[in-house]
């Protein structure tokens, strides 16, 4: 049981979980080739037989090899949790659209807006899906507003009378919080998000976010188990309908 957002957010998900798997793979067997070689003076493009101007970036000893393999697997961690986060927010549009679908004026009401189109507006846009695409797009935009994940999600479902675990909740909240952190404070935890997950999650020096494929592999765990769990009651309580 699924609606048609979800089935796209799933997608998403499977495609970023595979891409993470495959490239955490990948810097595992080039660190496992890498380790082999006796001569360390080695530059690791000639030991690969990589082109020297195609790959330019890797013209380096082997000896610098795990400071390059440590800031790969920093950099996938931290793409994994944007790509996740961005795949939410899109879910969770698509959600605002399905309700809308059911319960125009529920959700058009969540915002105190007296906005209207105009005769050339409406024309333009040519048809009542456009128009309603419309009213959406709008009406999600004052959500994401808020810039804040909690804020965008309650309102969202402020109207039904979906129950999530507090656990399951916080949790999801967390990763996707860290997406904050990476993009706005250099990766680094701020005090908010200490004071309300730092009983959740091991940070680094210099309260660093961890970026290792443990912690990613939970994100993609979480966030879509999060997303699930609304879907499904989203579904069960006839706001959105499933996809036949």
């Amino acid at each position: 049981m699924e609606s048609k957002s979800f089935q796209r957010f799933r997608s998403k998900i499977e495609y970023i979980n595979q891409n993470q798997q495959m490239i955490d793979a990948s810097l595992k067997v080039l660190n496992s080739n890498l380790v082999s070689v006796s001569d360390k003076t080695k530059y690791i493009t000639n030991h690969l037989n990589l082109n020297n101007t195609d790959y330019n970036k890797l013209n380096h000893p082997i000896s610098e090899k795990d400071r390059l393999l440590s800031y790969s697997r920093s950099k996938l961690a931290e793409y994994t949790i944007l790509e996740l986060y961005n795949s939410f927010t899109i879910y969770m549009r698509d959600i605002t659209d399905e309700m809308y679908e059911k319960e125009p004026l529920k959700i058009v009401g969540k915002v105190n807006s007296n906005a209207t189109l105009t005769y050339i507006e409406i024309i333009k846009l040519g048809s009542f899906d456009k128009i309603k695409e419309q009213i959406v797009c709008e009406i999600f935009r004052k959500f994401e507003n808020e810039r804040s994940t909690v804020k965008l999600i309650d309102k969202i479902l402020s109207h039904t009378d979906v129950e999530i675990p507090e656990a399951l909740k916080d949790m999801a909240l967390m990763y996707l919080e860290m997406r904050h952190l990476f993009i706005h404070n250099k990766g680094k935890a701020d005090a908010k998000f200490k004071n309300r997950f730092g009983e959740n999650i091991d940070l680094k020096t210099n309260d660093k976010l961890p970026t290792n494929f443990r912690i990613v592999s939970k994100a993609i765990e979480t966030i879509y188990l999060f997303a699930k769990t609304i879907d499904d009651q989203l579904i069960t309580k006839n706001y959105i309908d499933k996809l036949n």
